[in-house]
């Protein structure tokens, strides 16, 4: 979950204000199971659900703010993007899926370009080491993502 993690502090960009988490360990003495949501300053919620016994390979983020919901498929290396709009003279011609009142919901779905993002990572570090390169996560972010982490493996604890 330590990239997920590093991935959403990315691209929230404000401070956590909450953490929520539940786990089980299942299969092993170590937790199989884990779910988090995340508070930021800026009222975005992160929702991340990692497992070890799930029956096919899933990395999902779900990031909602208050006038739009992403969901990255990290498998699959696609995205979707519903945004909150509030009709008017300017849009009103554009394609929605979901209308109430004054607002409607549009989707935008993105492919991202497929790449190995842990072999990318460590290719960066190796660039850094070799080539005096900088690294494309510095040891702030990584601390700061690690901080988070314990919080989860915390809070986890804490309801045990």
């Amino acid at each position: 979950m330590i990239h997920d993690i590093d991935l959403i502090l990315y691209l929230i960009q404000s401070p956590v204000v909450n953490v929520e988490a539940s786990g089980v360990s299942v299969l092993s003495k170590k937790l199989d199971l884990v779910n988090a949501r995340i508070t930021f300053q800026n009222k975005s919620v992160a929702n991340l659900t990692a497992s070890r016994i799930s029956d096919k390979p899933l990395r999902k983020l779900r990031l909602f703010k208050n006038s739009e919901y992403v969901s990255i498929d990290l498998q699959k290396h696609t995205y979707s993007q519903y945004v909150v709009e509030k009709k008017n003279c300017k849009n009103i011609n554009k394609d929605s899926i979901f209308e109430l009142n004054d607002k409607f919901v549009t989707l935008q779905k993105h492919q991202a370009k497929q790449t190995n993002a842990l072999y990318e990572e460590l290719l960066s570090f190796i660039n850094s080491i070799q080539n005096s390169q900088k690294i494309a996560i510095n040891a702030f972010d990584g601390k700061h993502a690690i901080e988070i982490a314990l919080l989860i493996k915390q809070k986890i604890n804490d309801n045990q």
